[in-house]
This record gives C-alpha cells, sequence and structure tokens, in this order.
C-alpha cells in the first residue's frame, strides 16, 4: 500500500570512495519495499479470509492515517538520537513479531485488534524513516541535471516492489502454501537491514541541516506561515487524490480476489503494468531534466483518470491492477518535485513543506475514510457499490490537478 515511495545522505558522502552508500541505501529500500508489501497483502487478503469485515479492513487504512503524524515525530526523533539502522531493525521485527501473532490468532478478537493497531503503527513508522531519508535527500540535491533520473530511480524502487510482491507472494502461496510466503517476506524485510548496516555511521550527516530543529512541531508551524498555500493545496491534493483511490480499490480487491478466486491473475497482470510503470519512471525521469514539467502534469493526471474510468468498464482485475501501479507516476510526483528542487527556497523551507502538507493530508484522508467507514456500515448489503461509487467520486475530482500548479521562483 501505497504508496508508496526516503534519504539522509550528504555531499560528502556522494563522494565517498565506499562502494556507492546510495546504492546501498536503493537496495535497502527496494527490500523493505519488497517484504513490507508482501506483508500488507498478507494482512488485507487475510483479515478478509479470517471475516474480519469491510468496514473493519477500512478502518486498517484509517487507523495507518491517523498514527502518521506521530509515528512521523517518533520516527524523527529515533533517528536523531539512535541511528536509522536501529530504528529500522527494531521496528522491522516487532512488525514481523505482532504480523504473525495476528495470523495465529485466527478469528476476529480484542486482542487480534490490538495486535492490529500495533502492526500498523509499526507500518507507518518504518515507512515514515524511509521517505524521511528520501525527502533531505532529494532536497540537498545539487545536479539539477540528474535530478530527474535520481528521483526516477526511486519510482523504480517502488515499480519494482509492486512488480515483485503481488508476483512471489501469489506464487510462493500457490505452491508452498500460505505460512512459507509470510516467512519469506519476514526474511526480506530483515535482509534490508543489511545493506544499511554496510552504511559507516559518519556517513549520514544531520547536523548542517538542523533536522532536530526543523522537525520539531513549533519550527515547523514558523516555517509554514512562509509557504505559499497555493502550492501546499495543490500538492496537498493531487498527493490525496490517488492516495484515497488507492486503499478504495484495494478493499474492492479484497472481497472480489476471494469472490472470484483470481489471486494468481491479480499477481501476473500487476506485474506487467509495473513493467510498463518502471519505463514511465524513466522516461519521466529524463523529460523533467529537460524542464517539461507542464506536459507531464497534464499527462499523468489524464492518465490517472483514464484508467480510474476503464477500470469499472473491464471485467475483473486487470484493469484495477493497471490503475494501482500507474498512479504513482501521476501529478502528485510532478508536483512534489518542483518543491525538492526548487533552489530558490531554503532546504528548511522544502522539509517544512512536506511536513506541514502531511499534517494536513493526514486530517483530510482520515475524514474521508471515516466517512467510508461509516457508509459501509449503513449500507451493509452494498459494500462493494459503495466502494465502487466512492472511487468515482474521488476520480472526479483528478481535474483540480490541472489548475493547482506550484509558481516557480
Amino acid at each position: 500500500m501505497f504508496r508508496r515511495h526516503h534519504h539522509l545522505f550528504h555531499r560528502h558522502l556522494k563522494n565517498s570512495r565506499s562502494a556507492d552508500p546510495i546504492k546501498k541505501f536503493y537496495l535497502a529500500s527496494l527490500l523493505h519495499d519488497l517484504g513490507a508489501q508482501m506483508l500488507s497483502l498478507f494482512v488485507l487478503f487475510h483479515l478478509y479470509q479470517l471475516g474480519y469485515s469491510l468496514p473493519v479492513i477500512a478502518g486498517y487504512f484509517l487507523a495507518f492515517i491517523l498514527l502518521r503524524p506521530a509515528c512521523q515525530y517518533l520516527g524523527t526523533a529515533g533517528v536523531l538520537k539512535f541511528s536509522i539502522q536501529k530504528v529500522i531493525i527494531v521496528s522491522s521485527i516487532l512488525k514481523i513479531g505482532f504480523t504473525v501473532a495476528l495470523f495465529s490468532l485466527g478469528a476476529p478478537s480484542i486482542f487480534g485488534y490490538g495486535l492490529l493497531a500495533l502492526t500498523v503503527m509499526l507500518d507507518a513508522a518504518s515507512f515514515w524513516i524511509y521517505y524521511l531519508v528520501w525527502d533531505i535527500y532529494f532536497t540537498d540535491l545539487q545536479d539539477e541535471r540528474r535530478s530527474g533520473r535520481l528521483i526516477s530511480l526511486a519510482w523504480i524502487v517502488t515499480a519494482a516492489a509492486s512488480f515483485l510482491a503481488p508476483l512471489a507472494g501469489g506464487l510462493l502461496a500457490q505452491f508452498f502454501g500460505f505460512k512459507l510466503s509470510l516467512a519469506a517476506a519476514a526474511v526480506l524485510l530483515l535482509l534490508s537491514v543489511t545493506p544499511l548496516l554496510l552504511i559507516k555511521r559518519q556517513q549520514l550527516v544531520f547536523s548542517d541541516l538542523r533536522l532536530g530543529e526543523i522537525m520539531s512541531p513549533g519550527k515547523t508551524r514558523q516555517l509554514f506561515k512562509r509557504i505559499p498555500k497555493r502550492g501546499l493545496m495543490a500538492c496537498m491534493i493531487s498527493f490525496l487524490i490517488p492516495n484515497i483511490i488507492l486503499p478504495l480499490w484495494l478493499l474492492y480487491l479484497a472481497a472480489a480476489v476471494f469472490v472470484d478466486e483470481a489471486y494468481g491473475g491479480l499477481g501476473i497482470i500487476a506485474a506487467v503494468s509495473s513493467v510498463l510503470a518502471i519505463a514511465i519512471s524513466l522516461l519521466t525521469g529524463r523529460l523533467i531534466d529537460k524542464g517539461r514539467y507542464r506536459g507531464i502534469l497534464h499527462a499523468g493526471t489524464w492518465s490517472e483518470m483514464l484508467f480510474g474510468g476503464l477500470r469499472f468498464f473491464v471485467t475483473g482485475v486487470p484493469s484495477a491492477a493497471a490503475h494501482n501501479l500507474l498512479w504513482q507516476q501521476s501529478s502528485h510526483n510532478i508536483v512534489a518535485y518542483e518543491w525538492y528542487f526548487e533552489q530558490a527556497r531554503e532546504k528548511a523551507d522544502r522539509l517544512a513543506f512536506f511536513q506541514m502538507y502531511s499534517y494536513c493530508q493526514t486530517v483530510v484522508h482520515g475524514l474521508l475514510l471515516a466517512l467510508l467507514i461509516v457508509s459501509l456500515l449503513i449500507f451493509s448489503a452494498h459494500q462493494l457499490e459503495v466502494l465502487q461509487i466512492a472511487c468515482i467520486v474521488t476520480a472526479c475530482f483528478a481535474p483540480l490537478i490541472l489548475g493547482l500548479r506550484i509558481k516557480q521562483g
């Protein structure tokens, strides 16, 4: 789930001779995303299989969203006090433990709901650490001529994980059983720490960015006053639309897959569409380096609307998988990109922008998901129809992105 999508290396780190630390972090990110997505898919589908209702599974997403600001603050504090390696090791081990315990419970129970909440919190915390690292790394890039290709590599990591997670997880579950596939996901999550351990601690530099000061709530509010509100609104809306569509459609798949028993087909189609997403990432990165923002912005928005509409007219999983793996290439990446690389703004302002957008999005996203849960409870006999209508209504707001663009300079 989702979303989605990390790095604290500074200038002297990029010039280090110790076997390209940035490559190690890309590898760590890929393994982490792959293991985490496999676990998340298993949680999603297995909860439905165990008898958890769709409103409860929607609550899984809601808890993830609402816990994100707290995990954002605690994750940053943990990285500053200890190290990114230690924080990720602990969160990964605990996440695996809670996930296994959740599956071992069987039928829903109060204890199971508690474990589910802890699993969601750790999931949010571990993903946030990677997002934080990427935010700072991209904010600190100096070579604008290569910036598009570098950020496209981050998209490729996410697309590759989306390509491998359903394919590998589905094949392992089909041929070797559910327990072995779950164990494989846990091993991948633990292996993701290995590349980080090979990076020397002194290569993770925080001091000149004053990360602790920038990430404090008081400083963030102060910097927020200098942020153009039009830009904040553009970024929030463009991120919000695909981030809402994704859990809506995953909820629909959780029900549809078990009705049609089409999980194997989902894995194959997801793999094919992820390869296309990787190709789109490479092309997008090169176009960005040439300064072609507007064309990508429009193409991304209309592509998302097109696939969002087609999935309701094409039977089964294919259209859903195509949209699911194209959404990350949409205009929200381009809007964010302009803030990452706008050299006219201070680094502190750019980082504060992402802090505030994250908090604002949490409030709006949380309210909308809460409304969805209430709708699912009220119209319990027509839950799939409720999800379809919610997807259509959300997609109708996509044209707003075309009129919201952050001005440079």
